[in-house]
């Protein structure tokens, strides 16, 4: 995973709510990131990053703007002691306007995280 000098020392799985958590009955990104962790011997952290408000499942319909609306102030950080000073692999299956990644990130760089990248399984094409 080493790329461009970036080297993490930290993954973390964008978080569900609990209420997505219950009806799909696991986190895809949790799952993903769990294989890519154990493959990688980056340590893995489920815990420290959550989603603290359910928010509607995006659409395709949605357009950016809304799609950021619905994820802004959505995620907390629960120990930001083992956030700072890393550089963290934020993982997600599906890459869409960026919305959730940017959000994610903003919160683990103020929580003194030193570099955030993304890595997502697929890229889903807005038109």
């Amino acid at each position: 995973f080493q790329t461009s000098g970036f080297e993490p020392t930290l993954m973390i799985p964008v978080p569900l709510s609990g209420m997505r958590r219950i009806e799909r009955g696991y986190n895809q990104a949790g799952i993903i990131a769990g294989i890519l962790s154990k493959n990688s011997r980056v340590r893995l952290d489920t815990q420290s990053l959550i989603r603290k408000l359910h928010t509607p499942a995006h659409r395709v319909a949605m357009d950016e703007k809304a799609r950021e609306l619905t994820v802004r102030n959505v995620f907390e950080i629960t120990r930001p002691k083992l956030i700072d000073g890393e550089n963290i692999l934020l993982i997600d299956d599906v890459f869409t306007s960026g919305a959730t990644a940017s959000n994610c990130a903003k919160i683990l760089k103020k929580n003194g995280a030193i570099n955030v990248n993304v890595f997502t399984l697929a890229r889903a094409v807005m038109h």
